[in-house]
């Protein structure tokens, strides 16, 4: 009877250790997707456009997600952007830019 008893309590034990390590899992952390206007003159421009008086909410208007199928491997192309029908450049690759670096064409 005594041998049960230690059984036990070691069994209990050891599901009570378990059951703490599995509580401390990691939570993932979900990444945050660039906005529009911080993807600007990073993988894409505005071609022949000019934003009045700095005014860059067109660029939320445009549907990258949309033309991103059309991106080239190995060079810049240029895409009708169907909900602005402006055009868009996009880039082949990414270029560094930073809030003091990218300049809006005014």
């Amino acid at each position: 009877m005594k041998h049960l008893l230690i059984a036990t309590t070691l069994g209990l034990l050891v599901q009570s250790y378990s059951y703490g390590q599995a509580s401390s899992s990691r939570i993932a952390t979900p990444q945050s997707v660039p906005t529009n206007v911080e993807r600007y003159g990073v993988d894409y421009e505005l071609k022949d456009y000019v934003f009045q008086n700095g005014d860059s909410t067109i660029l939320n208007s445009i549907n990258l997600d949309y033309l991103e199928q059309f991106r080239l491997q190995d060079s810049n192309l240029d895409v009708s952007d169907p909900n602005t029908g402006l055009i868009v450049t996009l880039f082949f690759e990414r270029r560094k830019s930073t809030p003091t670096t990218l300049q809006l064409k005014q």
